[in-house]
């Protein structure tokens, strides 16, 4: 055999005799035989099949949920989220009846004061009196707006006294006089619902006056013009009437003419009276 030919035949010898060792390396051992069980042995219980899968349980209905709260913001004070505006207050008209000062007035009043009379002539016979005085005074009216009264006015106011003033000298007598005014007047309350009020009087006036038991000095009665003005307060007691008190002044200037001799009284005086008010 040529020396090639003998290579060639080996390397072929080998290659085979390598695939065949790596074959039998890669095949599976049998598996081995199944154990027969001993004869009386009881038999092995079959594994239990898996449990079945549970059915999908029915949706129910479920309440739709709640809607999302809105969003809170921190408000500013300047501008609040919700605006609360007050209604302007109702005009005094609208609460009429109620603690207003409109409608019908009616003032009553009554009280103590101090007066003087002085009474001068062309005769040169003049005198003077001073004394106490007690007055009375009716008031009625209306109201053409709120907290403005106006109306008439009745004042009656007397004086007495027991010394009389006789051209500088003084005489012991029992003196009378009276004085009154017939007329308008006005009243303000500068708040209609408030009790204190200013008013003032123009009227026609008259006044007398005569001495007891004494001849040196004649009997005036005469008549002209007053004038008033007075400042008070009232306090409220119903929805309509009020009483208080009020300080006024009234004077009057008068005349008499009696056979060609005139003669004038100047009188007045200043009280403090006890009012009832229904306005």
């Amino acid at each position: 055999m040529a020396p090639s030919l003998k290579v060639a035949t080996l390397t072929v010898l080998s290659t085979l005799s390598f695939a065949g060792a790596a074959a039998a390396q890669q095949s599976p051992e049998p598996a081995p035989p199944a154990a027969t069980p001993a004869p009386g042995a009881p038999a092995e219980a079959a594994p239990l099949p898996p449990p079945p899968t549970p059915a999908a349980e029915a949706p129910q209905d479920l309440p739709p949920p709640p809607p999302p709260k809105a969003a809170v913001t921190d408000a500013s004070p300047a501008a609040p989220l919700i605006q609360v505006e007050t209604p302007p207050p109702a005009p005094a008209q609208s609460r009429r009846g109620y603690r207003v000062h409109d409608g019908f007035y009616l003032r009553l009043a009554l009280g103590l004061g101090t007066g003087q009379a002085v009474v001068t002539s062309e005769s040169n016979n003049d005198y003077e009196v001073e004394g106490g005085s007690v007055v009375f005074q009716a008031l009625v009216g209306g109201t053409p707006t709120t907290g403005l009264a106006v109306g008439g006015l009745l004042f009656v106011g007397s004086l007495g006294a027991d010394r009389i003033h006789i051209e500088g000298s003084e005489a012991t007598n029992s003196t009378v006089g009276q004085y009154g005014l017939i007329g308008a007047f006005v009243d303000g309350f500068p708040s209609p619902s408030s009790g204190f009020h200013v008013g003032g009087t123009l009227a026609l006036a008259g006044a007398r006056l005569s001495a007891e038991d004494n001849t040196t000095i004649d009997d005036f009665d005469g008549g002209g013009v007053g004038l008033g003005a007075w400042v008070g307060y009232d306090a409220w007691i119903s929805s309509e009437w009020s009483m208080g008190g009020q300080l006024q002044l009234l004077g009057v200037l008068t005349r008499q003419g009696e056979d060609e001799l005139a003669k004038q009284a100047r009188a007045g005086g200043v009280s403090l009276v006890f009012t009832s008010l229904f306005h």
